[in-house]
């Protein structure tokens, strides 16, 4: 799975959109002080998220966000989201890392042959 994002500063309500195949450990390195574009804002919440099949369609997605929307459209759409879906995900102990043949779809690797 791809995660799209948005990110609420809790320092100014600035808000971030970026994309990753691992929100918590993005979540992690965001407030960690370590992605030099947040490090001036931390902390950081996560607000909204959406989830995709493939790392492409995820990218599409958050260039779409950043291009198209302005602020006040994406503030709209956090402030409409379902918080308990942040809460159940951020509370979520499992590593939320694709499946193989997920992997091996968005790739467009062949499948091994049987033996």
């Amino acid at each position: 799975m791809f995660y799209v994002y948005i990110l609420v500063s809790d320092a100014d309500g600035t808000l971030y959109t970026g994309q990753t195949q691992d929100i918590h450990a993005r979540l992690k390195l965001h407030n960690s002080g370590r992605v030099q574009s947040t490090r001036k804002k931390s902390p950081w919440q996560l607000g909204y998220f959406e989830v995709f099949d493939r790392r492409s369609e995820a990218m599409w997605r958050e260039q779409e966000l950043k291009k198209k929307w302005n602020t006040e459209r994406k503030k709209r759409l956090i402030s409409q989201f379902n918080h308990i879906k942040i809460e159940e995900l951020l509370q979520s102990e499992r590593t939320l890392s694709p499946d193989p043949q997920r992997v091996d779809d968005s790739l467009n690797r062949r499948p091994l042959p049987k033996v």
